[in-house]
């Protein structure tokens, strides 16, 4: 025969059952916010080659923000105005631009080079804000538009945006983002402390006050290397990232016969549906998971 607890036995079994539930509950948030900060923000150093990049700010500024960025990348336009809002706020920061293009966007080198075209008529950043802004619409027509809002000469902006010398620009930028682990924009590199994706102001703000610290103590920057060595897993991440995929088709798929048309956002925002493919076409969908996505 069973012997049924006593309903006060019941009771302290019941509470104690919660409060052990609650203890895990709260134990695994931490461990997961620690390893969701450890994921986004490396506390490594590395050494950045500036080189002529662009930047805005004091040139001696104690603190200086490397951003890896794309204009055609939706986060990067969205990460422009707190970091340009922490560099007018802050004297002791400035911030350096480097160039990490993503090959599925087919704007961004022209985006790029027409920043740089601007750069050389002392309007880099002027022109590097008028992109952000644009950002729908980055064909050549429109970037012309810009320049012209801009009051450039425009003779001497068509051919410096045609000047194969920027291409190389790029590309060497964003052979050092490869070297460097730059899976996303945008990157940033404070003082060479690698942040994946931006914050909000406030947030930065106490970053800022947290390497300031440092600085005072002689404790920064510490540890800096100019790369670590990737992983299979880096390296696979970097060419899947950087390297245009090549299609595997794995059949043949016709429009509406097994599945409902549907409708999703482009690169350029612009809407894509099924139906506009006609007759038997091979498709692939590739997703691709965000989780540099800023917080």
């Amino acid at each position: 025969m069973i012997k049924v607890p006593e309903p006060g036995i019941k009771s302290f079994y019941c509470l104690l059952s919660l409060k052990i539930l609650a203890f895990v509950s709260i134990f695994f948030l931490i461990v997961s916010a620690s390893a969701l900060a450890s994921s986004q923000r490396d506390l490594h150093r590395y050494d950045i080659p500036l080189g002529n990049s662009y930047a805005m700010g004091t040139p001696d500024a104690a603190i200086t923000i490397v951003e890896f960025g794309d204009f055609q990348c939706s986060f990067c336009a969205r990460a422009h105005p707190i970091l340009e809002r922490l560099v007018l706020e802050h004297k002791d920061v400035r911030l350096v631009w480097k160039f990490a293009l993503h090959p599925f966007h087919d704007w961004a080198r022209g985006a790029a080079s027409a920043a740089l075209a601007a750069g050389e008529q002392g309007k880099f950043w002027e022109m590097h804000r008028l992109l952000f802004e644009h950002q729908d619409d980055l064909r050549e027509v429109q970037i012309f538009m810009l320049a012209k809002e801009l009051g450039l000469d425009m003779k001497a902006f068509r051919k410096s945006f045609l000047n194969p010398a920027h291409q190389h620009i790029m590309d060497e930028d964003t052979k050092l983002a490869r070297s460097l682990d730059v899976y996303s924009t945008p990157t940033l590199f404070l003082n060479g402390q690698k942040i994946v994706g931006i914050r909000p102001f406030e947030v930065m703000v106490q970053v800022l006050d947290e390497e300031r610290r440092l600085l005072a103590r002689g404790e920064a920057p510490a540890d800096v290397s100019p790369s670590r060595a990737k992983t299979p897993m880096d390296r696979a991440m970097v060419d899947l990232i950087f390297k245009p995929p090549r299609a595997r088709p794995t059949g043949t798929i016709r429009v509406g016969d097994e599945a409902p048309d549907f409708t999703l956002l482009g690169t350029h925002r612009k809407p894509v549906s099924l139906s506009a493919f006609r007759g038997e076409k091979n498709i692939v969908l590739a997703f691709f998971p965000a989780a540099w996505t800023p917080v």
